[in-house]
């Protein structure tokens, strides 16, 4: 994938997509985003410096040089309608974490009950062997107060929705 400078992430206010947010922002790349209501996520999200719309404008996206996509995006999304008039490139959500998980050596927690438990278990486990893993986490870890951990060793631990089948792609 080709280094772009500006994120915009539809969906942003979701537990995964707004994860994928605050690993972008600490990469170095400007993240915007937008959801249909306002929520703690998107509060939290506006305290790293994330810039969040209420609502889904093709505006939104005036800049962006990337939009990354949730599930629950419908085809006829003003932003996502934009974008694909603009040629701006578009990827899924599951497409951009294999993407920043293919820096790092994976470890994805899938199943049906205990994802987040397990996801943030591993990821204390190797920062208590001092390997500061990159975490992604489908819940807020009381330990990071946040759902996303950026790290700077070798492994990246993270939380596989398989609702969508889309981390099969």
């Amino acid at each position: 994938m080709r280094r772009t400078e500006h994120m915009h992430l539809v969906g942003i206010g979701g537990i995964g997509m707004s994860a994928l947010a605050r690993l972008l922002v600490s990469l170095g790349y400007r993240v915007t985003g937008s959801d249909i209501k306002a929520g703690r996520l998107i509060g939290e999200l506006g305290k790293k410096g994330i810039e969040v719309f209420v609502g889904h404008r093709a505006s939104n996206i005036a800049d962006a040089d990337c939009l990354v996509v949730s599930s629950s995006i419908k085809p006829d999304n003003p932003e996502l309608l934009a974008a694909q008039a603009m040629e701006i490139p578009i990827i899924h959500r599951g497409e951009m974490l294999a993407v920043l998980m293919d820096a790092q050596r994976g470890i994805a927690v899938s199943g049906t009950h205990g994802k987040s438990t397990t996801t943030a278990m591993l990821a204390y486990i190797l920062e208590s062997a001092t390997w500061d893993p990159t975490a992604y986490v489908g819940a807020i870890v009381p330990k990071y107060n946040s759902n996303a951990k950026t790290g700077f060793g070798d492994w990246f631990v993270c939380e596989a929705d398989e609702s969508d089948e889309s981390f099969l792609k």
